[in-house]
């Protein structure tokens, strides 16, 4: 068994892996874009390093931005004009397949682009291959011109073939766990919530209420998070 399951809360996502081993990430948003994916594989990336674990990433390339991080392979992309500062990956222009060698496990995290490429360099290596389905990728389709039903149907096959065709399905959360089942999808599934590195918020005192002129007994809401449509903060509010 190459994961096992997470209990709640846990700090170190590398702790699933229990033997040390060379693994190769493929992902099509990475620092310094900002949001959840990058934060979530940086994160699992220093503590499986940490562990003794050799981490690749594969990861669209930014202009300007140079990593400081070992083992980062950028492959070139395109702007996205409907996204801000979200990059498109051309998987053909980056050489990949040269690079994966002595690996032991591939880890996917985006069902098409690079996680395609990762899936076919995985199936014609015999690697073992792990997808973490981080998100509900339909709801995303109003970053596509005249996204409708069709493109909405189809997303959720393409997904549902590329699952079929990994060895396992990580689900950060039971309600993605239920979804994919609700789905028909036969792959096993894993629920492994993302790592979180609690020092920085330790080192934190601030008090929000003095911040904030709030009373003692005020109710706090607190959201963490893009400012998109598909976050449904209307939903939130409500």
């Amino acid at each position: 068994m190459i994961v096992e399951k997470a209990d709640a809360g846990t700090e170190n996502p590398a702790n699933h892996y229990k033997n040390k081993m060379n693994i190769a990430i493929f992902t099509n948003n990475y620092i310094p874009f900002s949001g959840g994916v990058p934060t979530s594989i940086r994160t699992f990336k220093k503590a499986a390093e940490q562990k003794g674990h050799k981490v690749l990433i594969f990861c669209p390339s930014y202009p300007g931005y140079k990593d400081r991080e070992k083992n980062i392979f950028r492959i070139p992309s395109l702007e996205i004009p409907t996204y801000n500062n979200y990059r498109i990956p051309l998987p053909f222009l980056g050489k990949i397949e040269n690079k994966i060698k002595n690996i032991d496990i591939i880890h996917v995290h985006h069902p098409y682009l690079l996680g395609k490429k990762g899936l076919k360099i995985a199936k014609k290596k015999n690697i073992p291959i792990i997808f973490t389905h981080h998100t509900l990728y339909e709801k995303y389709l109003h970053y596509i011109p005249l996204a409708g039903r069709i493109i909405q149907n189809w997303t959720k096959k393409m997904i549902k073939k590329f699952c079929t065709r990994c060895d396992l399905i990580i689900a950060p959360s039971e309600y993605v766990e239920k979804l994919l089942e609700k789905r028909d999808i036969k792959t096993k599934i894993k629920i492994i919530p993302t790592g979180i590195n609690l020092d920085k918020y330790k080192k934190t005192q601030r008090n929000i209420r003095n911040k904030y002129h709030l009373s003692k007994n005020a109710e706090i809401l607190l959201y963490a998070g893009r400012i998109t449509e598909e976050k449904n903060l209307f939903f939130l509010l409500k």
